[in-house]
């Protein structure tokens, strides 16, 4: 699943993770395979990943104490940011019952 993520390939990071593969495996760096997508600029592997299940927050730090949204940012993947730190705007307003 790293080496799908840092590649790029979006199908087989689904395909592995449909079949059981672990989102938050980790590489010898502590690396998850979001972290490698990110610092790779795989966006499509970083929002199937996000889509699967695959988090980003504090206690997810790899070896150079970086967490995926750093990674995100240093790559300006601003659909991953948003979808990993979602503003207020991008949240879905609730239904307002019609009167």
């Amino acid at each position: 699943l790293n080496a799908a993520a840092r590649g790029g390939v979006a199908v087989l990071v689904e395909g592995l993770v449909s079949r059981g593969v672990h989102v938050g495996c980790v590489d010898s760096q502590l690396s998850t395979p979001l972290q490698l997508a990110c610092e790779n600029a795989r966006v499509d592997c970083a929002l199937a990943l996000l889509s699967a299940g695959a988090r980003s927050n504090a206690l997810m730090k790899n070896a150079r104490f970086q967490v995926p949204l750093d990674a995100a940012y240093a790559s300006r993947l601003q659909a991953v940011i948003r979808a990993i730190q979602p503003t207020p705007g991008d949240r879905a307003a609730p239904a307002v019952a019609a009167r």
